[in-house]
């Protein structure tokens, strides 16, 4: 449970290690998507600094395993926070641009390293009084 300056109380479920093949049980696949089927809302959480993938690869990566485990399962899904704000470049901005361009939920920039944001965040996850898979 995360609760906020105001009281309200949210449970939250950090769902790392979510890699392209989860759904074939690649890493811990199954095991963390069987603990996100429980969860009622999804946040998607990608990496502005990743060298691996831009952030819409990240978003499709994450969308299409949970498709593959469950299909409309990614329709739980109620946010994307683009994280590592600090970092921000210009390739960064522009994969801001194209994820705003691609996704019908709501993006939020944040830095967890220095705060930036995270009230808003924790607001947009009170809001609605669900279990969030992060």
């Amino acid at each position: 449970m995360v609760e906020t300056s105001n009281g309200a109380q949210v449970a939250v479920a950090d769902i790392p290690g979510l890699v392209p093949g989860a759904h074939l049980n690649k890493g811990l696949g199954l095991s963390f998507l069987r603990h996100v089927e429980r969860c009622k809302s999804l946040v998607y959480i990608l990496d502005v600094s990743s060298s691996e993938h831009d952030m819409v690869t990240q978003l499709r990566i994450l969308q299409n395993e949970l498709d593959c485990y469950q299909p409309g399962m990614n329709q739980c899904a109620r946010l994307v926070v683009a994280n590592k704000m600090d970092v921000l470049d210009r390739v960064g901005n522009e994969s801001m641009s194209s994820l705003a361009r691609v996704t019908r939920l709501p993006v939020l920039p944040v830095s967890a390293l220095h705060g930036w944001n995270i009230d808003v965040l924790m607001k947009a996850l009170t809001t609605d009084n669900q279990s969030y898979a992060v």
